[in-house]
Order: C-alpha cells, then sequence, then structure tokens
C-alpha cells in the first residue's frame, strides 16, 4: 500500500473512514479482498509470494494497514516480509496498542516500513525508520483529523498526500455542511488523480528523476508497475463496516474487478455479507 488517507471522527456518522491504493509491480501473484480459506474471519488482499497482505479487516473490527517507506539507496532486508506485520496483526484478537508494544523489539529485522493497526479502542501507526532517523518513539496515536500515510513518515506532505489529504477534508467538510452521507464513489474518484505533479514539487528520495515522477501521481498508471487496487474502508457509527477493493489491469484506470463486503462487529458470528453490484 503506498498512499492511504485516514479520516478519524471527523464525520459523526462515519467516524472511520480509511482509502488506500496500493503500488506494486502488476506481474506480482495477488489475490483480490476476500474472506481468507484459512482464516474466515479475515477479509484482506493476499500476496501470494509472501503469503502476507497490505490491508484488511476482521469480524470483530481490527484493521490493519501497511506502508513500505522508500529508502532506495539503503540495502533490503527481505528475510522477513513486511505483509506478515498485517497478517499476524489479524491472525488473533489483540489489541492494536499491545500488538504494536509486542512488536517494537523485532521491528528492526524488517526493511522499512509505517503500519497502521486499530479498533474500536484506537488508532495507532508505527515506523521503524521514525525510531532509527529521527529518534522518536516507535509507536504514534492517532487523533481525530484528516491524515495521510505515504511512502515516509505519517502526514510526511507529499503531493501525492496533500492532493488527496486536502481533497478528502474538503468533500467531507461540504458532507457536514449539507448534512449529507458521504459517498462512496466519490472518495474512491479522489484517489484516482493521476496529474502529474511539477518536477520541483517532487520528493527526492534517490530515484532518477524520470522514476520520481511516474510514483509522484496519487494513482500510478503503468505497464509494468502501478496501482493494483483502490480499496475503502468506511465504519458507521452503529459499528457496521463497509469494505470496497477495485482492481486494476495494467495501463488503465478503470477498475476490472469490484468487490464489496459489509458486517458488524457486535455480530460477527453472521458472518460477511457481500454487496450486489
Amino acid at each position: 500500500m503506498c498512499l492511504a488517507i485516514i479520516a478519524y471522527q471527523v464525520l459523526k456518522d462515519w467516524p472511520l473512514i480509511i482509502l488506500a491504493n496500493r503500488d506494486e509491480y502488476h506481474a506480482r501473484p495477488t489475490l483480490a479482498a476476500q474472506p481468507w480459506s484459512t482464516n474466515p474471519h479475515i477479509l484482506a488482499g493476499k500476496d501470494l509470494v509472501a503469503g502476507g497482505s497490505w490491508f484488511g479487516v476482521t469480524q470483530l473490527g481490527q484493521f490493519s494497514l501497511l506502508t513500505n517507506y522508500r529508502e532506495p539507496l539503503v540495502a533490503q532486508q527481505t528475510a522477513t516480509s513486511r505483509g506478515k506485520l498485517v497478517s499476524n496483526f489479524l491472525m488473533e484478537p489483540q489489541k492494536p496498542l499491545h500488538y504494536l508494544q509486542a512488536l517494537a523489539d523485532q521491528a528492526h529485522m524488517y526493511s522499512g516500513f509505517n503500519l497502521l493497526v486499530g479498533d474500536q479502542s484506537g488508532l495507532y501507526v508505527a515506523s521503524n525508520r521514525q525510531v532509527i532517523l529521527s529518534q522518536a518513539e516507535f509507536i504514534r496515536p492517532i487523533a481525530a483529523g484528516v491524515w495521510g500515510l505515504s511512502n515516509a513518515f505519517f502526514n510526511t506532505p507529499w503531493p501525492k498526500l496533500t492532493l488527496s489529504r486536502d481533497a478528502v477534508k474538503n468533500y467531507l467538510l461540504q458532507c457536514q455542511k449539507q448534512n449529507t452521507e458521504p459517498c462512496l464513489q466519490t472518495l474512491t474518484q479522489i484517489m484516482h488523480n493521476t496529474t502529474p505533479v511539477p518536477d520541483d514539487e517532487l520528493p527526492r528520495t534517490g530515484l532518477l528523476l524520470e522514476r520520481e515522477r511516474q510514483l509522484a501521481t496519487p494513482f500510478i498508471v503503468g505497464q509494468d508497475y502501478g496501482t493494483r487496487c483502490t480499496t475503502v474502508l468506511m465504519q458507521h457509527i452503529d459499528g457496521r463496516i463497509l469494505f470496497n477493493e477495485q482492481s486494476f489491469a495494467p495501463g488503465f484506470i478503470t477498475p476490472n474487478k469490484s468487490v464489496s463486503w459489509q458486517f458488524l462487529p457486535q455480530q460477527y458470528q453472521l458472518g460477511w455479507h457481500r454487496n450486489p453490484h
């Protein structure tokens, strides 16, 4: 997952909204979001190479999301898959804060990551590079507001993040003023922005200029590498969770597959309900 926008306790009726784009090589084998056959209480996409995930939710209402920290000049520690950080949290019922506290001592074993975990008890983000590069705390609680997470530290103002975050913030403010429900389609479209970023606004992360340009847009269209899916998680004040995912083929911004699920954590024994299209 390379871009996520989190609206937390902004709308009274929808206190949690997460929008996320997963950017990856199109050739990497992947399963679209669905209940896992081996762990049917998990709803998530699955990386078929390493077995982990990038964004998922459980029937108890726990959720987790991962972005890689971009550091092309640093040797990658590939022995332990970062996708396991998501699936390990979702496997067993546990408090987000307790999970991150237990993870802190092992975080150095992974290549750079940002990990978002949460449930009704709270929402937290952790970065193993935040500790190394700035001596900050490994765990950061997320306060009410609209925030962004990309391939740098939490809320680092890269153009793709600020464009998407501000668009979501303005749209939700409009919903507040007009007393209207947020529209899933409108939120998803915000994440499909392909407007090129001027060179003088590009982040400088050690990549070649052409590569920085390609990766700078919220939605990346490419034959080899690009946005593979857009996922939206919305939780209503009554606890109900909606989980929608659109998947994209190489070179396209029109989805070739869409799945939508809803469930109520308080009645998790009823299982998942797949919405018709």
